[in-house]
């Protein structure tokens, strides 16, 4: 459980990381969403 926990943690991360550079997506909001997971 803690691996899948961390595991879309890393995704939300990556996602924001990505997200500042593609206006698609919310890049901060994400990062943040993985951090607080």
């Amino acid at each position: 459980m803690d691996l899948l926990l961390i595991f879309i943690a890393g995704i939300f991360i990556l996602l924001g990381i990505a997200g500042s550079f593609l206006p698609v997506i919310p890049g901060p909001l994400t990062s943040w969403a993985g951090i607080l997971i």
